[in-house]
C-alpha cells in the first residue's frame, strides 16, 4: 500500500482520510462535495481525467470498517447528505466516499423506511416526518403516498363495512379532516368506482362492495375445493345453489352471501374451471355443456318439460327451484314465453311416443336394474332400447323407479343415500373416474362421507375398495382406525407432518406390514381422521389437533412453524422442507404467500426471516438499527 504513503492502511475510513499520498487532496475535495468541474478547474486538467485519479485512489481500497457498517444505507435508501449525518452521526465524507465507490441497488427504499425500523425515533415522530411529506403508514405497515386510493384502501379495512358508492364518501372525507390538512380531492362516482375496484374488495348486487381479505393466489389454494362445486349435471342452476351446496367452504373463503360468490368466480376467471362456463348477472350459472345462448338454454328447459309431460308447469318451477335453486318466478315467466306451445291449461303437454308393449319395459328391466341412476344415465339406456322415447317421470315409474331430481332410484329403496351405499358398498370398487362422470353432487359427498367412515377405502388415485373386500384380507375396520390411532400418537399436537416427515422420523406399524398398499393409501387413511387438519399443497401437509378456532390452517403458518431460526437463506429452506417432508414448495410462491404473513423476505439476501426488524438488522448488520 505503498501509494497511500504507509506500509499498512488503516482499519478506518476516518483515519485513512488523515493520510497525505500523490493526489489525496484530490479526493478530499471531492469527498468534501466539489464536483468534478470544480476540481479540473483548480488543477488546470479536464473533469475526465479527475475522475480517473479519483478512481484509481478509491477502487484498490480494502472494506473499512467504519464505511461498512453504514454503506448499505446509502446504497439502499434515497438518502440525502444531511438525512445521513442526521440519522447516523457520521459526517459527509463516508457519505460521498460510499457514492463514489458502491452501486446503488436497482430500487431504492424512501429514507422513511429506515425511520421506521431503525428505532431512533419514536412512532408519532416519524408520523409526523411522513406527513410533511404527504405520506403514512397503512395497515400493512407499509409507508404509502397520501393519496385517495390508499385512503379508501385504509378506510375499507378498517371499517369492514358493505359500501356503496355514496355511503363510504363520508367515510373519507372524515380520513381526509382527521390526517391531512387538505381536503378530499374531487372525485366522480364513476372514477372512485373504478379505484375502488382495484382494492382488496369483493363486489355485491347494486353496486355494493365490502373490504375482502384474500388474494387471487391465496384464493386457489381452494380451487380444488371450488372445483367440486361444479360436479353437478349440465344445466342452468341459480348462483344460490352453489354457495349453498357448501357453507363451510364459504365460511372459510370469508364469503358471505351468494352474489358475493359470483364475483369471486369472475375475479378468478371462469376458464379456471372445467365445467363453468359463464355466470349472468351474478345469477344464471351455466355448466357443462349448456352455454349461455339461446338453443343450449332452450335444449336445457326442454329436457326439464320432457321430464314432466302431462304435469302441471308449477311442479315444472318447484322442481328448477328445489334442484337448480332457480327462482320459481323465473322459471314460470322463462317457460311460459318459450314454450307455450307445450302448455295447455296449466298442464304440460309433450305428445311424447309412449311405449305401451310389454317388450319395451321388458328390455329395459334387462339393462336398467342397479339401484340408482342419474337421469343422464338412465336417459342414454332408454335411447339405446328406442330412441324415440323420452325418459319421462311416467316411464321412471312404469320401470320400478322414483324419480328423484337429477337421479332416479329404485323404487325398494327410501333414500339416495341407502341406494348409493348398496350399488357401492356391494361392489369390490368404486372408480373415482366413473363417480365424476355422475357430475353429481349428491353421488361426490356420499362418496366423501363413505370414506370418512371407512366404508370405503381410498387405495390410490382412481379405486376405492370397499370394506366388505377389504375385510376379505383379514384386516377388519377397526385396525384402520387403531393406524391412525398409532400415527396421532407418534406425532405431537400441534406440530405440522407429512406421511413422508413420520416414516424419515422411524414411524412403522405392523398395519403397513398386513396390508401393504403404496404410500398414497396410508397418506389417505390419515386424512380421514377428525382430529387433524390439511394444507393442501403439492401432497397434504397436516396439523394434529388444533383446529379450535374453525379457521383452516395456511402454508404460511407451517412455513412460520418450521423456520426454526431468525433467517435462512430460502433455497436452503426449501431442501431442508423437501428432505423433511417430501414437500416441493415451488419458490415463487413461497415468497408470494410471505408477503400475508407476519414473516419477512429479502430478494437481496435471498433470504426468510422471522420478522421484519431481523430482516432489517440482518441487512445493515445491526450496528444502525
Amino acid at each position: 500500500m505503498r501509494r497511500y504513503g504507509v506500509e499498512h492502511l488503516p482499519d478506518s475510513f476516518s483515519e485513512f482520510c488523515s493520510l497525505e499520498y500523490k493526489n489525496s487532496d484530490i479526493l478530499m475535495l471531492k469527498l468534501d462535495g466539489s464536483t468534478l468541474q470544480e476540481i479540473g478547474d483548480i488543477k488546470g486538467v479536464t473533469r475526465e481525467r479527475i475522475r480517473q485519479i479519483i478512481w484509481k485512489i478509491i477502487q484498490p481500497l480494502p472494506e473499512f470498517s467504519d464505511i461498512e457498517r453504514l454503506k448499505n444505507l446509502v446504497t439502499h435508501y434515497e438518502m440525502s447528505v444531511e438525512d445521513f449525518c442526521r440519522y447516523t452521526g457520521s459526517n459527509k465524507r463516508v457519505y460521498n466516499f460510499i457514492k463514489l465507490k458502491y452501486d446503488k441497488v436497482a430500487e431504492q427504499q424512501p429514507i422513511e423506511e429506515f425511520l421506521l425500523h431503525s428505532g431512533k425515533l419514536s412512532r408519532e415522530q416519524v408520523d409526523i416526518i411522513l406527513k410533511e411529506k404527504g405520506k403514512f403508514i397503512n395497515h400493512e405497515g407499509e409507508i404509502v403516498g397520501f393519496k385517495l386510493s390508499n385512503i379508501v384502501d385504509e378506510v375499507l379495512y378498517k371499517h369492514r363495512d358493505v359500501f356503496n358508492i355514496k355511503t363510504i364518501r363520508p367515510y373519507l372525507l372524515d380520513y381526509y379532516s382527521e390526517h391531512s390538512s387538505e381536503e378530499m380531492p374531487s372525485t366522480s362516482d364513476r372514477a372512485l368506482a373504478g379505484m375502488i375496484s382495484r382494492q382488496k374488495v369483493i363486489q355485491r348486487t347494486n353496486g355494493y362492495f365490502r373490504y375482502y381479505p384474500y388474494s387471487i393466489d391465496e384464493i386457489l389454494e381452494f380451487k380444488e375445493e371450488l372445483q367440486t362445486l361444479f360436479d353437478v349435471p349440465d344445466g342452468v342452476y341459480g348462483i344460490e345453489y352453489f354457495y349453498d351446496s357448501n357453507i363451510d367452504l364459504m365460511n372459510v373463503l370469508e364469503i358471505y352471501d351468494a352474489t358475493e360468490l359470483a364475483n369471486l368466480f369472475k375475479k378468478i376467471g371462469y376458464k379456471n374451471f372445467d365445467r363453468l362456463n359463464d355466470i349472468v348477472r351474478q345469477s344464471q350459472v351455466y355448466i357443462g355443456s349448456v352455454a349461455n345462448n339461446d338453443s343450449s338454454k332452450e335444449a336445457f328447459y326442454l329436457s326439464i318439460l320432457n321430464h314432466f309431460d302431462g304435469h302441471p308447469l308449477e311442479e315444472v318451477a318447484k322442481y328448477l327451484f328445489d334442484n337448480y335453486s332457480i327462482h320459481q318466478g323465473t322459471a314460470l315467466s322463462y317457460l311460459g314465453s318459450h314454450f307455450s306451445q307445450f302448455i295447455q291449461f296449466g298442464i304440460i303437454e309433450m305428445d311424447h311416443h309412449l311405449p305401451d308393449d310389454d317388450d319395451f319395459y321388458e328390455k329395459l328391466s334387462e339393462v336398467l336394474y342397479k339401484p340408482i341412476y342419474t337421469f343422464d344415465q338412465a336417459q342414454e339406456i332408454v335411447k339405446n332400447i328406442d330412441e324415440d322415447v323420452a325418459l319421462t317421470a311416467n316411464v321412471v315409474v312404469k320401470a320400478g323407479y322414483d324419480d328423484r331430481g337429477s337421479s332416479i332410484v329404485r323404487a325398494d329403496f327410501i333414500t339416495v343415500d341407502s341406494a348409493l351405499e348398496s350399488l357401492w358398498l356391494n361392489s369390490d370398487y368404486v372408480f373415482n373416474s366413473e363417480v365424476k362422470k355422475s357430475h353429481s353432487i349428491t353421488f361426490t359427498q356420499k362418496l366423501y362421507n363413505l370414506e370418512l367412515s371407512h366404508d370405503l377405502i381410498r387405495i390410490d388415485s382412481e379405486r376405492y375398495m370397499s370394506i366388505k373386500k377389504f375385510e376379505k384380507s383379514g384386516v377388519r375396520k377397526s385396525d384402520i382406525q387403531d393406524f391412525i390411532d398409532e400415527v396421532l400418537d407418534f406425532v405431537k399436537q400441534g406440530e405440522y407432518f407429512t406421511w413422508v416427515s413420520i416414516c424419515e422420523q422411524g414411524f412403522h406399524s405392523e398395519f403397513i406390514d398386513r396390508t401393504g398398499f403404496d404410500d398414497y393409501f396410508y397418506d389417505r387413511l390419515i386424512s380421514t381422521s377428525e382430529h387433524v387438519d390439511t394444507i393442501n399443497t403439492v401432497k397434504k401437509v397436516y396439523i394434529y389437533g388444533m383446529n379450535n378456532d374453525n379457521k383452516k390452517p395456511k402454508l404460511t403458518d407451517f412455513i412460520e412453524q418450521k423456520l426454526n431460526v431468525k433467517k435462512i437463506d430460502i433455497d436452503d429452506f426449501l431442501t431442508d422442507i423437501q428432505d423433511e417432508f417430501g414437500l416441493e414448495l415451488p419458490k415463487s410462491t413461497v415468497i408470494e404467500k410471505l408477503k400475508s404473513s407476519p414473516l419477512s423476505f429479502s430478494s437481496e439476501m435471498n433470504k426468510i426471516y422471522i420478522d421484519e426488524d431481523t430482516m432489517y438488522k440482518d441487512i445493515y448488520e445491526g450496528e444502525v438499527l
